[in-house]
């Protein structure tokens, strides 16, 4: 049986940057799916900019990252 492993913090800072990056390229599929999908962007951004200035692990802000995104 494979061992879970727990990301480091470089990985997941890596995820929240990849991801951001996606969404900032992938179109979504309607106009007003756009604004949405723009406003979600600041959000985000807006988050990770906060929790990485206060010194909060990438791996919580990934965690924090997902749930907003799930609950969208």
């Amino acid at each position: 049986m494979a061992a879970h492993k727990i990301p480091t913090e470089a990985q997941c800072r890596e995820l929240i940057d990849s991801m951001l990056g996606m969404m900032k390229t992938t179109p979504p599929p309607g106009d007003r799916d756009w604004a949405s999908a723009q406003v979600l962007i600041a959000q985000v951004e807006a988050m990770v900019r906060d929790n990485r200035q206060r010194g909060v692990s990438e791996c919580d802000t990934w965690a924090a990252f997902t749930k907003m995104l799930v609950n969208q």
